[in-house]
């Protein structure tokens, strides 16, 4: 059961890495040259809290102790809750830090999170 927690908890780091350089990503139309560069800074900047805070919320919403083979409607409910609460975090924390990103950014980053994480639950139980 610790291994299966731990493997969760890179798994949901490297998805957390992933929507946040992605949502820029697709909102610069899939060309990184298109990003600017206080974007990539804002984001950079901001990647540690993001990863403790949506770690935390994962935690406290119990996403790494479930069993993810008898996922059920309960875990996704679970899953789209953290998911919204991180994005919620992460918009309040960048205002509040002054960091610049386009206003596309919390929907995208929450969209992406949002199907990365179920597919990533949801994988183990198919």
């Amino acid at each position: 059961m610790f291994l299966r927690s731990m493997a969760l908890l890179f798994m949901d780091i490297a998805i957390i890495i992933i929507s946040m350089g992605g949502a820029l990503w697709i909102r610069c139309d899939f060309q990184f040259s298109k990003i600017d560069s206080i974007f990539l800074e804002s984001v950079h900047d901001y990647m540690l809290i993001n990863i403790i805070c949506t770690v935390l919320i994962y935690s406290i919403l119990r996403l790494y102790s479930s069993l993810w083979r008898f996922a059920s409607i309960e875990e996704l409910k679970n899953v789209i809750i953290a998911v919204c609460l991180s994005s919620v975090v992460q918009t309040a924390g960048m205002k509040l830090m002054g960091c610049e990103v386009p206003r596309s950014y919390p929907f995208l980053y929450l969209l992406l999170l949002a199907l990365l994480t179920i597919i990533s639950r949801f994988s183990y139980r198919f």
